[in-house]
């Protein structure tokens, strides 16, 4: 116990600068993605339908999805989802489709209505929507992790005695988590943009195209990778190999949207 206890105390009071250095690595993919993602698409596309992807994205899913996991979980019905590992992949597949698949389809038949014709502002709306996901799921994390572990002390001495303990074992995580674990939601996400514009692209060319069975496809997608992503989570699958299967998801996803997105701008006329 003694030995545990000097242990933990030397932890706390050192800066692992791998760590620090995958953390701001970290912290610039996520600001630099999304403005990168936008001057690239820029060439062949319209820039208002990048604004409405962020907009979408922060509506309804960080305003009222996130408002009713919060009903919800908070309930006696929450408690029974919460403490069972498929019924919460199934719940939180299912309302990160339903929440996120509506938002688009309202905004192509609303805002973007006029903007169809342009297939490429399907790419420019999906770096939008992935793009504030990073900035927010991986931006703000980075930088919480980064005030935990520079400001980890003076935060102990600011904050009432019973949060320290909660703190004391953030800032151990922090700095005995190896440093290239933080690079890991780099990986991550790479295949959640990859798959936010695949699914873009399906939603567009079907309201483009009045193709109902492409929202269902993506409807259907979305839950599916996002259900057996929590639920490999959830009982406590290898990080790693849990970034392979998501990998391997949104690469078929995007090949096959790839194929559809050419194939309709190609029967369309569009130059390519």
């Amino acid at each position: 116990m003694n030995f545990y206890c000097y242990y933990k105390s030397t932890m706390m009071n050192h800066v692992p600068i791998p760590t620090l250095i995958c953390i701001v690595c970290a912290l610039l993919f996520a600001f630099l993605t999304p403005l990168l993602l936008f001057l690239y698409f820029k060439k062949k596309a319209d820039v208002l339908p990048f604004f409405v992807g962020c907009l979408v994205m922060f509506v309804f899913a960080f305003v009222i999805e996130s408002s009713l996991h919060s009903f919800i979980l908070n309930s006696n019905i929450g408690q029974s989802i919460l403490n069972h590992a498929l019924l919460y992949a199934l719940y939180g597949g299912f309302m990160a489709a339903l929440f996120e698949e509506v938002g688009r389809l309202i905004a192509f038949k609303t805002w973007l209505k006029k903007y169809l014709p342009n297939n490429y502002n399907a790419l420019m709306y999906g770096a939008g929507h992935g793009g504030l996901e990073v900035l927010v799921v991986l931006g703000i994390t980075s930088i919480n992790n980064l005030i935990y572990l520079l400001l980890g002390d003076q935060l102990l001495a600011t904050v009432p005695t019973e949060f320290h303990a909660q703190i004391n074992d953030i800032l151990l995580t922090l700095r005995t988590t190896p440093a290239w674990m933080f690079l890991l939601g780099m990986v991550e996400r790479v295949f959640a943009i990859l798959l936010q514009i695949s699914l873009s692209i399906f939603v567009w060319l079907s309201v483009k195209h009045k193709k109902p069975a492409l929202f269902i496809l993506a409807f259907g997608v979305h839950f599916l990778v996002d259900m057996i992503t929590a639920y490999l989570a959830q009982i406590g699958f290898n990080s790693i190999a849990l970034e392979g299967v998501i990998g391997t998801m949104s690469i078929l996803v995007a090949f096959f949207a790839y194929k559809q997105f050419h194939k309709y701008t190609k029967e369309e006329g569009v130059k390519q």
